[in-house]
């Protein structure tokens, strides 16, 4: 139920505070947007499944390894 809008390409605006819920997110090409949806989706309490992840790994292969190392719960299904 967070307010999360899509500005232009390289702006995301979030209005809140707003708690964060689980769900099932189509991630957009653009890396920066994709990532913080990564980061708001560890926020939320619940299971979430981010897709069309796929050009995140190649900016940042260590993503999954670097989060999991903070604790934080991630798999890639393939």
């Amino acid at each position: 139920n967070a307010k999360v809008h899509l500005a232009n390409p390289h702006t995301v605006i979030t209005l809140g505070p707003s708690k964060f819920r689980p769900g099932k997110i189509n991630c957009p090409d653009i890396i920066q947007a994709a990532h913080a949806l990564i980061i708001a989706a560890l926020a939320a309490e619940g299971e979430t499944t981010l897709n069309n992840v796929d050009h995140v790994f190649r900016r940042y292969p260590d993503i999954l390894t670097e989060f999991t190392s903070l604790g934080a719960k991630m798999e890639v299904i393939v």
